[in-house]
């Protein structure tokens, strides 16, 4: 059985049980559930990964208006206790997945050996699919890869959790919960880098090469689909253009800043999306015209 919000929300009776026991109220976290979801689905699910550890938890509540720290009431944030943290988290996942049906879709089944060992967690099986595969399209050096394997497997601690999974880019914190997993998430990548291997050889057959700097991961995709108008990456834009962008905006004043709190929360979750995601947001900014031709081009195959 479950109970409808002002929103229309239902959430489900194992959450509210849980949540009744806080003495959290149901605005509090209606409230953190419209910040998640007015946020776009990348930065969703990062939000979702770094409430999962304890060294990114703050962070992410931060970005919904809650804490756990008591010390934070006093500059507007809301206060939970720290067992209402991961029920949020999954609430959080599962109402997304009523309205977003292909989210997170195909981790499971097609990584069930990593899902079972994760205790059935679709957001750890689909964070650490995510940072395999970044490190394996980042990373063409067969060595590099085969000493991440080799340290995957190695019975040592310190060098699973200072080796391997740093150079995936996972923290100590994540290292320390997935530690006891090495020998599967090692698989895992060994699979995936196997697939890129393949990938690898079909691109050499029809004469396109796969060599990695900045876009080549962008442009390979383009010449594999025949995209057009796609921005040569050494257009620059003139001083004159640069200083034209900024002539129509408005001086940045507290004021402003109080106008428009609703809109500078969600850039603030776009850009911690792009943080958590290892990519540069001053970078997709100065790109933004390549990006933006890029996914109208990706779009068109749709």
């Amino acid at each position: 059985m479950a109970s409808t919000t002002m929103n229309g929300m239902k959430f489900r009776t194992k959450f509210l049980d849980k949540l009744s026991k806080t003495g959290v109220s149901m605005n509090v976290i209606e409230m953190a559930f419209d910040f998640a979801f007015d946020m776009e689905e990348n930065s969703f699910f990062w939000l979702l990964w770094k409430l999962s550890f304890d060294d990114s938890r703050e962070k992410a509540l931060g970005q919904l208006g809650l804490t756990t720290d008591d010390s934070y009431v006093n500059v507007g944030m809301e206060l939970i206790p720290i067992e209402l943290v991961m029920p949020l988290r999954n609430e959080l996942r599962y109402q997304y997945q009523l309205k977003h049906k292909d989210f997170l879709s195909g981790y499971a089944s097609n990584y069930e050996e990593l899902y079972n060992a994760m205790d059935e967690d679709i957001i750890l099986t689909a964070g650490i699919c995510k940072r395999l595969y970044k490190y394996i399209k980042t990373h063409r050096n067969v060595d590099d890869r085969n000493r991440v394997i080799f340290l995957l497997k190695s019975s040592s601690k310190e060098n699973f959790v200072f080796g391997s999974l740093k150079e995936l880019g996972f923290t100590s914190a994540e290292a320390e919960v997935l530690f006891p997993k090495a020998d599967v998430i090692a698989s895992v990548f060994k699979e995936m880098a196997s697939k890129d291997a393949e990938y690898e050889k079909y691109l050499a057959s029809i004469g396109t090469p796969m060599t990695y700097k900045p876009f080549d991961i962008l442009d390979d995709y383009v010449v594999m689909h025949n995209l057009t108008n796609v921005p040569d990456e050494d257009e620059e834009p003139s001083q004159e253009e640069e200083e034209e962008s900024y002539d129509d905006y408005q001086q940045l004043t507290a004021s402003v800043v109080l106008e428009n709190i609703k809109i500078l929360k969600k850039f603030f979750g776009v850009v911690d999306g792009l943080d958590a995601a290892d990519i540069d947001p001053f970078e997709v900014l100065e790109k933004e015209d390549k990006i933006r031709s890029l996914i109208s081009s990706f779009e068109q195959l749709s």
